[in-house]
């Protein structure tokens, strides 16, 4: 079988900004009990190809107890996604998460989490209505000066309305990050293997990708600015696909980040 693509589903460019905003506050009940509210707003914005533009506007409310050795929360959560200037989807879910003090240099976190997903269009809706269960456990090693890294397994059950979208994923991934006063650097690699539950529906197979993920990024202190660093990223990501006329690809990207923490 030979596909031809369309214009549309031939790989795009544009030239925008990313950006993101949160805000979060603690605060105490009584003695080792917390109260968490979480309100994040982030997105894209093309000056030049608008109809790719994304917002996420994210809400959670959620209890945690924390001493010097144990941190616990419980999140429930709600997000909204918008693709150009429509309703793209909705979701809700909790998260659990634990960081456990192994020793003076050992950490280890976990995270489990339920998320419900609502798609406005009824067309996608039909296909991707549905659950995502995400289970992951991290490991971080920090010394008292300047370096740490991180090995991370995760694994995502997705349940969505069309069998041949729903999908079981596995992930690794292991980073390394070095701090000092005036500058810092870090680097993560990720790799995922993910196979589909039913044969594709257009093809007599069952989908199977895997992915390879490289982020990095370096920040220099004498370039920030009353409070605002900037940091120069690089991204790659490529998928292999066993239907490789329609899912793999590769990107690349070369950034600037502007942050600032209030």
């Amino acid at each position: 079988m030979v596909f031809v693509k369309d214009e549309e589903s031939l790989p795009q460019s544009a030239q925008g900004v990313r950006y993101a905003f949160e805000l979060e506050r603690i605060k105490n009940i009584t003695g080792n009990h917390f109260w968490q509210t979480t309100l994040g707003y982030n997105g894209v914005y093309y000056w030049d190809n608008q109809y790719y533009n994304e917002q996420t506007l994210h809400f959670s409310l959620g209890y945690m107890w924390r001493d010097a050795q144990f941190i616990g929360k419980i999140i429930p959560f709600v997000e909204q996604n918008w693709f150009g200037v429509h309703r793209y989807n909705h979701q809700f879910g909790v998260k659990l998460f634990s960081q456990i003090q192994l020793s003076e240099h050992w950490l280890w976190q976990n995270r489990l989490a339920n998320m419900r997903k609502h798609y406005a269009d009824t067309s996608l809706a039909d296909r991707y209505n549905g659950n995502e269960n995400t289970v992951s456990t991290t490991i971080i090693w920090q010394d008292n000066t300047h370096w740490q890294s991180w090995l991370n397994l995760e694994l995502v059950s997705d349940r969505l309305k069309e069998k041949s979208s729903s999908s079981l994923k596995w992930a690794s991934g292991f980073g390394i990050a070095y701090y000092q006063k005036q500058w810092g650097t870090q680097i993560n690699v990720r790799y995922i293997d993910r196979h589909f539950a039913d044969h594709h529906y257009l093809m007599h197979l069952k989908r199977h990708d895997r992915e390879y993920q490289l982020n990095g990024a370096i920040w220099y202190q004498k370039l920030s600015w009353r409070g605002f660093l900037p940091k120069l990223h690089i991204r790659y990501q490529r998928i292999n696909s066993n239907i490789p006329a329609l899912y793999s690809r590769k990107n690349q990207e070369l950034f600037f980040t502007i942050e600032k923490q209030f």
